[in-house]
């Protein structure tokens, strides 16, 4: 019969290589661009924004963190309701 600790550690140490490579394999600009454009949806989801108006916004505001506080006047001006 198989020694199961053996081979849960030999599992666990291949995770952990995985999980470091992975990591390594993501440059630190891709990390930020990845966390701006989450910051955008919270924002939008926060100022009550549906999927649709949240994807919008998140178009026109690229580059910023947070959305403006008249992001839903704009989005009845552009008729993205």
């Amino acid at each position: 019969m198989p020694d199961k600790s053996r081979h849960l550690q030999s599992c666990e140490d291949c995770l952990e290589e995985n999980t470091v490579k992975s990591l390594e394999s993501v440059t630190i600009l891709m990390m930020r661009k990845f966390a701006n454009r989450s910051l955008q949806f919270m924002s939008a989801y926060d100022h009550g924004l549906n999927g649709k108006q949240a994807v919008w916004a998140a178009k026109k505001y690229k580059g910023h963190c947070v959305l403006p506080s008249k992001i839903l006047e704009e989005l009845k001006d552009e008729g993205v309701v």
